[in-house]
């Protein structure tokens, strides 16, 4: 018999009176909400039985392309397929000068960020040391969908507004150690980690190889309950 409090006490210190899908689930009221793709037990089962990621939510912009709640779900949907839960510990609107709205990320290589990208990362209230915090932006200076390059002892990574609802769950990937996989005209599409864009994602939802979920599962951000 699996008790859903004792696993979310265990894996997220909530006592008392919570929200599963909120608290938990990391889901907002939304009437567009899709699916889940993982029931409440399918996602208990993955925290008892196995390791997970928690993530934070830094809202500077709102996402346009999809909603938060689909890109959350989408994230459950392809790690879960693999054995890793994901656990959303706090969604928080950050209130920022308009500075933070469009951030420089340079050539986007990790413990060589920019000044705009420290300063960012610093915005980690309410994080422990082993979670990640994902800020969604308006955009990036040179453009993309997001950046994975984050300073030393401050894991995150960076989405923009108009992001697929994929590139939640490829950024936390390369938090946990994951490169890309393929560069154009060789383009892997069927896999989280192309770098021919996950909006071109085919055949959803997109693979991890088992060597991939290993350099997750190794990561000091992947933890047991």
């Amino acid at each position: 018999m699996i008790s859903l409090r004792d696993i979310v006490r265990r894996c997220v210190g909530l006592v008392g009176n919570f929200s599963l899908l909120r608290d938990f689930y990391g889901l907002r009221s939304s009437p567009n909400l899709p699916p889940i793709q993982l029931s409440l037990i399918q996602q208990t089962r993955l925290l008892r039985d196995g390791q997970h990621v928690s993530i934070h939510l830094k809202i500077v912009t709102n996402p346009t392309s999809f909603s938060l709640d689909r890109m959350i779900n989408s994230m459950r949907q392809v790690y879960g397929n693999f054995g890793i839960g994901v656990i959303v510990r706090t969604i928080e609107n950050l209130n920022l000068a308009p500075d933070f709205l469009d951030i420089d990320v340079g050539n986007c290589v990790r413990d060589q960020t920019t000044n705009e990208q420290n300063q960012l990362f610093n915005n980690r209230n309410n994080v422990d040391t082993n979670e990640v915090v994902v800020y969604l932006v308006r955009s990036t200076n040179p453009p993309s969908n997001g950046c994975a390059a984050f300073p030393t002892n401050r894991p995150g990574a960076i989405v923009v507004r108009t992001a697929s609802e994929w590139t939640l769950a490829h950024e936390v990937g390369h938090v946990l150690g994951l490169p890309h996989v393929d560069a154009s005209p060789n383009c892997l599409l069927d896999r989280l980690m192309t770098g021919c864009g996950t909006f071109n994602i085919t055949n959803p939802p997109p693979d991890l190889t088992q060597s991939e979920v290993d350099t997750m599962n190794n990561s000091q951000l992947t933890i047991s309950c």
